[in-house]
């Protein structure tokens, strides 16, 4: 009655009652008591040590040819002991490639006239009054620079592929979400 069991080396063990389910009869059953195969859910999991970064002072785990995603395929910065990427001139920003912002206590690279985009450098807002910088277009996000939402009637900002964070959910979901979605409408519709 029952079929013999395609794992590989079950182990069995007896029900907790001696009788057979209900529905079969003891003559159908075998001579010894009812069993059933016993297998572990999960098998031992391997542990392995990750390998590190070969780059000097980088503690990333290596993916490719022993290098980090950061580290493969960029040079690196031509100082000693720098394990960052070198961005021009075969330094990285922190030794010298771009300029720090001239006011006092600010590490961050400079625009446009000595400053950076904080304080004051890089292009501002074409409309009078606002010291804001430029998205797009030569105006900031509040005076219409940037990119909208791809659906005609949304106000926001566009972040992922065109769409605000709200549409891109709805646009981009897989197509058992899509029909839920569309379910959910038409169920609000005829109510």
């Amino acid at each position: 009655m029952y079929p013999p069991s395609r794992m590989s080396a079950p182990t069995t063990l007896p029900m907790m009652g001696s009788e057979p389910p209900s529905g079969l009869d003891s003559d159908s059953m075998p001579s010894s008591s009812f069993q059933r195969s016993f297998k572990p859910k999960h098998p031992p999991q391997r542990t392995r040590r990750s390998k590190v970064c070969k780059a000097p002072r980088c503690v990333q785990v290596a993916r490719i040819k022993g290098l980090c995603t950061q580290h493969h395929g960029r040079p690196l910065c031509s100082e000693t002991n720098c394990s960052r990427v070198a961005k021009c001139g075969g330094k990285c920003i922190a030794h010298g490639v771009i300029k720090p912002c001239t006011i006092p206590g600010c590490k961050r690279g400079i625009q446009s006239h000595g400053k950076c985009r904080t304080h004051g450098g890089g292009t501002r807002c074409q409309v009078d009054g606002c010291s804001k910088g430029t998205i797009s277009n030569g105006r900031c996000r509040g005076h219409g620079g940037g990119i909208r939402c791809h659906v005609a009637w949304c106000a926001k900002w566009a972040q992922k592929k065109g769409y605000c964070c709200s549409h891109y959910r709805v646009h981009d979901a897989p197509p058992l979400r899509h029909f839920v979605l569309y379910r959910h409408s038409v169920n609000i519709l005829n109510e």
